[in-house]
């Protein structure tokens, strides 16, 4: 069992005491608890003696203390709500008593040893096809939850089921679970009305704790496959401008997906999106829709500004009539071609004879969305030199990549001659990276090899992509002219931190 010996009350000479109970001649044995004066974070159960009683009752899941020898045996009432919380066919001493006209189990472990306690929150989100829960797994006090699991099953099919993850004793982490059913989906896995079923699971050294919870699936709302589906907003008046989209400082709405006839009416400016909810419902990841009641006539569209997320990037909106037509389709940004350029770092495989976390590989990428230049292809030059034109010799730094005080990194590193973009992209071949794997921490080798002193590549060191040489990024015709780039360039990760440990590898795509 998971609860230390100095949990328990030990006699002079070193052994457990151990209370021997007697019913009908048979001897029942339990060990004897002690009261721990303390912080819980300390291992303790209570500061104050009065306190101590009722801290050690709902710490355990037990609802009777017996007093014995200096310590106390811990007792659940047969059937009742403590008696889940422990493994009663290893936990049980086998003795019961009768208090005040109820019936209770005396363990054999004073009741130290519990399974880990599952928690729903309120549901979030019960849409049909969006459905997101909060879920709190508790660990025991003296034992950590070793994995734990969530599974939505309708009819006994399961929909989902994934790991959640391990929890430290005596700490608590309640995790977002989420399930989509994309509106594009040609077959609804979840209609409206159906009866769900959310299995929780958490297990430790006693057991599995489990809990379901049976839920009835709402309206199914317009959402986006791949990024979820985002809030829409709602106003008489007409947006126009960007900031009004992200400022947003009105009513908030759902529109559902048996309300598509209202986007038939869709004339198209251009006529070039269809009237789908797959395909213009775009916007930032949100963990879920907030509910509301629709409003019958006015301006509708998404608070978010445009990100990469696929093939549309210009802001639009949708105008409902008072008949409950959509009649008018507006496009609020004009489309450009969108650029990311960004820099990510990633863990790296270590050499054996070396400590953890030595190597970070760098990553440094370009891509673009939907192509809507007239010019057959971009170039790109990053952390190069460029020609300035009408000049012999002389040459622009172009976008480099810098240190923390500004200056280049040194090109005798692999960071400073290889982590660099000299590519054309086109429509049909829209992307290009390049990576390198370089030493993160110098005072990690200096230890290997007698203080010798390697280049350090990430132990403080930052990398910012300047964002001011615009003639790193070019539009070329097909006689390789060159022409001013229109569209616009999102830079991700510029100013990296590169000592950092938790920098996501952002999606490109």
């Amino acid at each position: 069992m998971k609860a230390p010996s100095s949990a328990y009350v030990i006699s002079g000479d070193g052994n457990f005491v151990k209370a021997v109970l007697t019913r009908d001649a048979v001897q029942y044995l339990s060990y004897v608890a002690r009261f721990l004066s303390g912080t819980q974070a300390s291992g303790g159960y209570s500061t104050t003696a009065d306190g101590m009683r009722d801290a050690i009752k709902s710490i355990f899941h037990l609802d009777l203390l017996i007093d014995h020898a200096g310590g106390f045996l811990g007792a659940v009432e047969v059937s009742g709500a403590n008696e889940k919380f422990h493994n009663i066919a290893e936990r049980r001493s086998g003795m019961r008593m009768e208090y005040e006209g109820k019936e209770y189990r005396i363990l054999n472990d004073a009741g130290l040893n519990t399974l880990a306690e599952v928690q729903y929150v309120s549901p979030l989100s019960l849409f049909a096809n969006v459905i997101v829960l909060d879920i709190t797994v508790k660990s025991s006090f003296y034992a950590m939850t070793d994995s734990s699991q969530w599974k939505l099953t309708k009819g006994g099919t399961p929909l989902m089921l994934y790991g959640l993850g391990a929890v430290p004793a005596r700490s608590s982490r309640t995790f977002r679970v989420r399930y989509y059913d994309a509106s594009s989906n040609p077959t609804e896995q979840v209609s409206q009305g159906d009866a769900l079923n959310v299995n929780v699971t958490a297990v430790n050294d006693e057991g599995t704790m489990s809990l379901d919870r049976g839920i009835s699936a709402g309206r199914r709302v317009l959402w986006e496959a791949s990024q979820g589906r985002p809030e829409w907003h709602y106003s008489a008046d007409e947006p126009s401008v960007l900031k009004d989209i992200s400022a947003a400082a009105v009513s908030s709405t759902d529109l559902y997906e048996d309300e598509l006839d209202l986007l038939e009416a869709l004339s198209g400016i251009p006529n070039t999106v269809p009237a789908q909810a797959a395909t213009f419902y775009k916007g930032l990841v949100r963990d879920y829709p907030q509910m509301s009641v629709p409003q019958a006539a006015g301006w509708y569209w998404s608070p978010s500004q445009a990100l990469y997320l696929g093939d549309e990037w210009a802001m639009r909106a949708i105008y409902v009539n008072a008949q409950g037509k959509a009649q008018w389709y507006k496009q609020l940004t004009d489309p450009v071609t969108q650029l990311v350029i960004g820099l990510r770092i990633t863990d790296a495989a270590t050499e054996t004879d070396r400590p953890s976390n030595t190597y970070r590989t760098f990553e440094l990428y370009a891509r673009t969305g939907a192509w809507h230049e007239a010019y057959p292809r971009i170039r790109v030059l990053v952390g190069v030199s460029v020609p300035v034109p009408g000049s012999i010799g002389a040459r622009y730094d172009g976008t480099v990549i810098t240190d923390r005080e500004g200056n280049t990194v040194p090109h005798s590193t692999n960071i400073g001659s290889s982590l660099n973009i000299d590519a054309e992209l086109t429509a049909a071949s829209p992307s290009y990276s390049k990576s390198v794997t370089q030493v993160y921490r110098t005072r990690a080798l200096m230890t290997q090899y007698s203080g010798t002193k390697y280049y350090d590549a990430g132990n403080g060191v930052y990398y910012a992509l300047d964002r001011t040489k615009p003639w790193s990024v070019v539009c070329l015709d097909d006689d390789g002219t060159e022409h001013e780039f229109e569209g616009e360039i999102t830079w991700v990760g510029g100013s990296i931190g590169a000592s950092s440990t938790d920098i996501p590898a952002i999606p490109i795509g």
